[in-house]
């Protein structure tokens, strides 16, 4: 599929320009001043070994007029298996107030992912006003502040969002539920990457299962918890060994894992399992990303989607042994094409091999053809076989894809 840039609403561009000049900071307008911010966050970010994190929190310049449009595309990518499968909206009216604890908000990009996704829905089905009342938690004063200020300037079609502040002093502090309650969706946008950096891993997955399974218990029945972390090799690995704990807990994923067996990309050294969407920068911030020198084509971020009843993204589509998601690029040689999925085929690992000789492309398998990173599909129960071969008499259908031009295909089940 062709990058598109992420549809951010008009107003962000104008409203974060305004926000940094107050402040004497470079915006988008200033695209050299503002990427060497930007690349000075960003080496923070990528230390691979004990990154100080306390010094990339101080760069709110960088923040505001890079990273929270960037991620606000993490966040409504996060949550788009919740909206596709109707179980966040649930049944017609379906439901319209959202109640939102963010955990680690920083400027709340993972609240305005909601938000976004919420606007698309209203100003595409027509549907009623939504209402977002978002808790923002965050142990930077300076940070939670700015971020009401956004909440106050920035306003999407047909949602009205509330925001308040949380003040707390670590992300394991939060008021008890006696205090704060419950809420519909729990966010923890690029959190765990910065707790216990100097711990060793065993004793940091422990940890972040912990903190996870609280939160979980926090989120009202028909609701979920959301973690998004950055794509990076071992940030990921650490969320695939926490996803792991939680399912061996009984907490099994809802997405994007359509089955709570063992990880098998931690059964080899190096593999680490991230999305990849064909989604760019806004155009506004193609030149700040140039001047920083990192890319501006596509989106890459690893999530985690837990509901409190355990509920499973497979079993939205009514048979939870026959879903499968595609977790790599197509891989073309002569004469044929292979995908790597994921999910639970009958007598197979989670993690298959499948290919289609270009000779056996037919009818029944054509949707083979659209098929991209991160799709979930069917195909027919006897059409892998030992050989894991697509053949001609295969059916395949495609039932969720990421293309978000083709949503109206999430609620056909298979």
């Amino acid at each position: 599929m062709r990058s598109s840039p992420f549809p951010l609403d008009a107003a962000w561009p104008t409203t974060l320009a305004d926000l940094a000049r107050r402040r004497g900071w470079p915006s988008f307008e200033d695209p050299a001043a503002l990427g060497a911010r930007v690349r000075e966050i960003s080496s923070v970010y990528n230390e691979p070994r004990t990154p100080d994190f306390t010094r990339a929190r101080s760069m709110l310049a960088a923040r505001l007029g890079f990273s929270l449009p960037r991620d606000v595309a993490k966040g409504a990518c996060a949550l788009r298996e919740l909206v596709a499968t109707g179980y966040l909206l649930g049944e017609p009216p379906g439901r319209t107030r959202f109640s939102v604890l963010d955990v680690g908000a920083g400027l709340g990009a993972m609240t305005w992912g909601l938000v976004h996704e919420l606007s698309r829905i209203s100003r595409e089905a027509g549907a009623a006003t939504f209402s977002v009342e978002a808790s923002l938690a965050d142990t930077d004063p300076e940070a939670v502040a700015l971020a009401l200020d956004i909440a106050r300037q920035v306003s999407l079609p047909g949602v009205r969002l509330e925001a308040r502040a949380i003040r707390v002093d670590a992300a394991r502090s939060l008021p008890p539920r006696a205090v704060l309650g419950d809420f519909d969706l729990v966010l923890v946008g690029q959190v765990l990457s910065e707790l216990d950096v100097d711990a060793d891993c065993g004793s940091r997955a422990a940890r972040h299962v912990t903190l996870l399974a609280d939160l979980l218990a926090r989120v009202r029945p028909g609701g979920a918890l959301v973690v998004v972390e950055p794509a990076l090799r071992d940030r990921t690995r650490h969320l695939h060994a926490v996803r792991d704990a939680l399912a061996a807990q009984g907490h099994p994923p809802f997405a994007p894992c359509l089955h709570a067996g063992a990880c098998p990309i931690l059964q080899t050294p190096d593999g680490w399992c991230h999305e990849d969407r064909a989604v760019d920068l806004p155009t506004w911030l193609v030149p700040v990303a140039r001047a920083a020198g990192l890319r501006w084509q596509g989106l890459t971020f690893s999530y985690l989607v837990l509901t409190p009843e355990g509920a499973s993204m497979a079993s939205r589509f009514g048979d939870a042994t026959g879903l499968l998601r595609v977790v790599s690029q197509r891989l073309a040689t002569k004469g044929k094409e292979e995908l790597i999925a994921c999910g639970a085929l009958p007598d197979t690992p989670h993690a298959v091999r499948l290919r289609r000789l270009d000779r056996a492309r037919s009818d029944p398998n054509r949707a083979w053809d659209e098929l991209q990173r991160g799709d979930c599909f069917t195909i027919d129960a006897e059409g892998a076989g030992a050989r894991r071969e697509i053949g001609r008499a295969t059916g395949v259908r495609v039932c969720a894809p990421v293309d978000e031009h083709a949503r109206d295909r999430y609620l056909e089940g298979p």
